[in-house]
């Protein structure tokens, strides 16, 4: 199964971050945004990452390169940043059939592998957190869960 992952936006909002750098290689814990993704996506057992890239993607690639952990990465480029379903129709020629989406700005604790497991058994699945009220009013980049991811 491939794993269509976004990563064209620059990350606006994280300000001086993503100045110079795409915001899948602003560091978290070390590694950037898109290690992490691409790390839970291989863990799940997936047979290709294909990374949808707009913003300096150059320096995405230079990052990867062709492979993470022995999976193949696809590079598909979104030349105008339209929208989250833009950026996937952007891999309409790389992509037969089903497939799990994941962001590449998401860091989360669980696994992706019961979504990996569930294919062709059902339509979709999505992913949610329970996040306070206090919390959701703090800027994104101040907040941190309980397990500190």
């Amino acid at each position: 199964m491939n794993t269509v992952i976004p990563a064209a936006g620059r990350g606006s909002r994280l300000g001086e971050l993503t100045t110079d750098r795409p915001k899948g290689l602003v560091e978290v814990v070390g590694r950037p945004l898109l290690a992490h993704v691409f790390k839970r996506a291989v863990n799940a057992g997936v047979d290709e990452l294909v990374v949808i890239v707009g913003y300096e993607a150059a320096q995405i690639v230079d990052r990867f390169g062709d492979a993470f952990a022995g999976v193949p990465i696809t590079y598909v480029h979104q030349r105008e940043q339209l929208g989250l379903g833009h950026a996937v129709l952007q891999t309409n020629r790389h992509v037969d059939g089903t497939f799990l989406l994941v962001n590449g700005d998401n860091v989360f604790a669980g696994s992706v592998a019961p979504a990996v497991a569930a294919a062709g058994e059902i339509d979709a699945v999505l992913g949610v957190e329970e996040v306070s009220p206090e919390s959701q009013r703090r800027p994104a980049w101040s907040r941190r869960t309980s397990r500190g991811t």
